[in-house]
């Protein structure tokens, strides 16, 4: 008896000391197999926002998410969240980061690997890799390029305001 009750206590505690690490470092699994559709009509001008590039619906639930990798964590100013994964649902803040001005630099730079998700309802509808230090806020894709934004204190102090994700695993 005893011993079955210090095995039920040892398996209680291995799972949530695992539970403890996933919470503190949860998993993204992207499930989305749809191609994301971007608008190409604002490609070649010099100053854009996301809000350019997005074909939204309207009034439907805007989501974003940024997975961040452990070397980019350490690079993150000290006003945003240092976790791994941050969430939004909030459409203010949402229209906010929508709408800051990013310069379309026409270039590439290949060592992004942290992601901002954008999703409209439970369908991803942009996906980029995201830098963001104290020097240098910006983002990469195939498809857009490198685009470095305008006002980076402006988009800290929006980023700052998301949430931290706790759940031990995103799947999109």
């Amino acid at each position: 008896m005893a011993r079955n009750r210090t095995k039920i206590l040892c398996f209680i505690f291995g799972g949530m000391l695992l539970l403890s690490l996933f919470m503190m470092s949860p998993f993204y699994i992207d499930m989305s197999w749809k191609k994301v559709n971007i608008n190409q009509d604002h490609f070649n001008k010099k100053y854009v926002t996301l809000a350019n590039f997005l074909n939204l619906n309207q009034g439907s639930q805007l989501s974003v998410f940024i997975i961040f990798t452990d070397d980019d964590l350490k690079q993150l100013p000290h006003d945003i969240p240092h976790h791994k994964i941050l969430y939004s649902n909030n459409d203010n803040l949402i229209k906010q980061l929508l709408n800051a001005s990013f310069f379309n630099t026409g270039g590439d730079l290949t060592t992004v690997s942290s992601k901002i998700v954008i999703c409209q309802g439970r369908e991803k509808i942009f996906e980029a890799q995201i830098l963001l230090s104290n020097e240098n806020i910006g983002l990469q894709s195939s498809k857009i390029g490198w685009i470095e934004a305008v006002n980076t204190k402006t988009l800290i102090k929006i980023i700052s305001r998301f949430d931290i994700y706790k759940y031990p695993i995103l799947i999109i």
